[in-house]
């Protein structure tokens, strides 16, 4: 089997991830239209590189595949980093490759079960995100979640010729209603 089922939510589930599918990353990392939103734009991954980058990933239990219940096919990552166990706080992260599989309410599903995994199953009590200015559905999808703006860090991030801000977001236990 290539993917295992950790997270369970309706229309898909989040596994361990493949170190198999070193192929796919290097498509959705080079493609020029997904770039900009992933800070990968101005970035070059060969296939040998993902190779090594996605066996250290396999390895360090915060990167889980986002696979499709229908058809068992990876759509994307999503990701629990940067956990401090003392204040209880991670950062969460998420890419959807396949430009098919965006705006179907994947991303939604996907943050809603990561959410209730960091919660309740890692017993954290404060998420933050980072979002570009210009990444609207990813500004909705988080406002719509109960996600708050925490912080910006003006013209941070370059890219397509102009400065953008970087967005923090953040969502404390206390405010979430599942």
């Amino acid at each position: 089997m290539k993917y295992f089922r950790k997270i369970n939510g309706n229309g898909l589930y989040l596994s361990p991830l493949n170190t198999e599918d070193f192929d796919l990353y290097c498509k959705w990392l080079n493609d020029p239209d997904l770039g900009p939103f992933i800070d990968t734009a101005s970035k070059i991954f060969s296939i040998e590189r993902e190779k090594e980058v996605l066996a250290k990933l396999a390895n360090e239990n915060s990167y889980l595949a986002i696979v499709l219940n229908e058809n068992d096919e990876m759509i994307g990552d999503c990701s629990v980093m940067n956990i401090d166990t003392i204040s209880r706080s991670a950062e969460l992260g998420m890419i959807i490759g396949e430009k098919k599989n965006r705006n179907n309410g994947y991303g939604s599903e996907v943050l809603k079960i990561l959410i209730q995994y960091c919660f309740e199953i890692l017993n954290l009590n404060s998420l933050y995100g980072r979002i570009f200015d210009f990444n609207i559905p990813s500004r909705k999808l988080c406002e719509k979640i109960g996600f708050k703006e925490c912080g910006v860090r003006h013209e941070a991030y370059y890219v397509n010729g102009c400065y953008h801000d970087e967005i923090f977001v953040e969502l404390l236990r206390r405010n979430y209603h599942s």
